[in-house]
């Protein structure tokens, strides 16, 4: 059978009495702008509830940092976490598919606002500890980002120059080097390239 890398998503509050998570308009136009950027890798689309659980399936790994990023810029500074497992489905791709790979992500999300990494990957025996240690160190790293960080790298994983983010961020160019600097951002970069490519040894795998 054919594997697929299914995502889930989900609000977390680091307090016990904070307010309920709203959806904003803007988390709105990013799930709806992703959707149309990745579709050619979307086997479900970004599929969001009114509870802000966000689920997706991919055929390939090329576009999930593309998406994830832009999606933790929209609601910051709420916690959002993610999980994805490469594994199999057991109905047809459609907003209700299930499966082992969806039964999987779901039980692995309860467990990462006490692991607090902003994405878990499962599915890939031998490779899994080290990817998700890659990501914890990262999600350690971004604690004291701003807003402006996450657009920053969302941008720059587009492939926007730096003069354009300046305009877009509201920042000068000097102050976008050195959030890129800061950041690590060049760095983050490619480790998500390497982490895709390794995620797609998996998926292709029968």
């Amino acid at each position: 059978m054919k594997n697929y890398l299914v995502v889930c998503g989900r609000p977390f509050s680091e307090k016990r009495k904070s307010k309920p998570f709203t959806l904003s308009e803007q988390l709105r136009e990013t799930v709806q702008e992703r959707n149309q950027k990745s579709q050619d890798v979307l086997a479900v689309p970004l599929t969001l509830k009114e509870s802000g659980e966000i689920r997706a399936v991919y055929t390939n790994a090329d576009s999930i940092f593309h998406d994830i990023f832009p999606i933790l810029q929209a609601v910051s500074p709420q916690k959002f976490y993610f999980s994805s497992v490469i594994g199999q489905l057991e109905t047809p791709l459609s907003s209700s598919f299930r499966g082992p790979a969806l039964d999987k992500a779901l039980e692995n999300l309860q467990g990462l606002k006490k692991i607090k990494t902003i994405l878990y990957i499962d599915g890939c025996d031998g490779f899994t500890e080290l990817m998700n240690i890659s990501l914890r160190l990262l999600t350690h790293s971004m604690r004291t980002w701003k807003k402006n960080r996450f657009q920053v790298l969302a941008l720059l994983m587009s492939d926007v120059k730096v003069k354009e983010i300046a305009g877009q961020v509201g920042l000068s160019d000097k102050a976008i080097y050195k959030s890129i600097d800061n950041g690590g951002l060049k760095i983050i970069l490619s480790l998500f390239k390497e982490l895709e490519a390794k995620l797609n040894e998996f998926i292709s795998k029968e």
